[in-house]
């Protein structure tokens, strides 16, 4: 009888582990349209737990179908996944996604988004720079903290695009077009940046020099459109 019991338990803590083990492997498959490369990709996500809340960047594989998340972390599985997802020409797509399953499958659509053509110029009078130099842009996603519940976030910033700085201080750059995309209409900016084009150091932090077209953040505001020769200055702190 006692063996018995011993054989019963042990089957228990083995079936117990094993499915510990499965857990702890457990992986979520976003798949992608034909025509998107994951290796263009940004996801970002959070894991929410017996641990708490547990965040990452996906790193996508080119010419794979999909991009996978595992679901886990060394304390344990998650209980729910919150998760963004960004490609060129494609609109933001958000997921909140409970963990019944071992393994979990979703599908980023890529709704098709059109770009907005941004022509600046330096306004400042120390500026241009001699030194060659270029512009950089990063979007600039402050709607994401409050969508993964973070109090204490690190905003998500993805590079949208850089361009040469002419010798007279102008630009032009396509840059997404999300006045009308929900959520990347939410609270956002477009952050420009002037750098080095040998070092990549930045050189300064760039803000309209309009203020209707500044963000609460000081960069610049999203819309589906923006005035010839937008005028630049120094980026105050």
């Amino acid at each position: 009888m006692r063996r018995g019991v011993c054989i019963a338990l042990g089957l228990l803590a083995a079936l117990e582990l094993t499915g510990a083990a499965i857990a702890q492997g457990a992986r979520l498959q976003l798949f992608l349209p034909a025509g998107v490369s994951s290796g263009k990709m940004e996801v970002q996500y959070v894991l929410y737990g017996p641990f708490g809340a547990r965040g990452g960047y996906a790193n996508p594989t080119p010419a794979q179908p999909f991009v996978e998340i595992p679901l886990s972390v060394d304390s344990g599985p998650a209980g729910e996944i919150r998760m963004f997802a960004w490609a060129p020409d494609c609109q933001i797509e958000t997921f909140d996604v409970p963990l019944h399953a071992l393994d979990v499958q979703a599908t980023y659509t890529c709704t098709p988004r059109p770009d907005v053509r941004l022509a600046g110029r330096l306004a400042v009078a120390s500026l241009p720079v001699k030194r060659r130099s270029e512009i950089t842009i990063e979007y600039l996603a402050y709607w994401a903290c409050s969508f993964f519940e973070e109090m204490d976030c690190s905003v998500p910033q993805i590079s949208v695009g850089t361009s040469k700085l002419d010798p007279d201080g102008s630009f032009e750059i396509e840059l997404p077009d999300l006045a009308n995309d929900a959520p990347g209409a939410g609270p956002s900016c477009f952050q420009i940046t002037l750098r080095d084009l040998k070092s990549y150091n930045v050189i300064t932090f760039l803000s309209p020099q309009l203020t209707e077209l500044r963000s609460p953040y000081g960069g610049l505001k999203v819309a589906s459109s923006y005035p010839k020769a937008t005028a630049f200055i120094v980026k105050n702190d």
